[in-house]
């Protein structure tokens, strides 16, 4: 009977250790990595801001390396939310660089007679 206890004690303690070892995700952890997946699959942003996207990067594994080592919450959702803004920025400059080469390109085809 005290086996029996013992085991089952020590199958609850292995529980509870498990429950206490995952932490939730913050929510602005989850949401860089969402702002950050939808940016780096955006192939305009890929090839027009490799080095903003390469910053979002860095920005979410600095986020998620403070998630996994237990950083406070408000340090947690600072560092995601500075991932979030740089995932956007790379989009936009991505953005940004394809309207300019749109631009560009137009100019060369009316030639520079049409600018009058």
């Amino acid at each position: 009977m005290n086996a029996i206890r013992g085991a089952g004690a020590a199958l609850l303690l292995a529980a509870l250790a498990g429950c206490v070892g995952t932490q939730p995700d913050n929510p602005a952890l989850v949401e860089a990595r969402q702002t950050y997946t939808r940016v780096s699959a955006d192939p305009v942003a890929v090839r027009n801001a490799p080095l903003e996207v390469r910053r979002a990067e860095e920005a979410l594994r600095r986020a998620e390396a403070a998630q996994a080592q237990r950083v406070n919450t408000n340090e947690v959702s600072h560092l995601s939310y500075l991932a979030t803004r740089q995932a956007q920025i790379a989009q936009e400059v991505g953005a940004l660089k394809e309207a300019r080469d749109a631009i560009a390109a137009a100019g060369l085809r009316r030639g520079p007679a049409g600018w009058r």
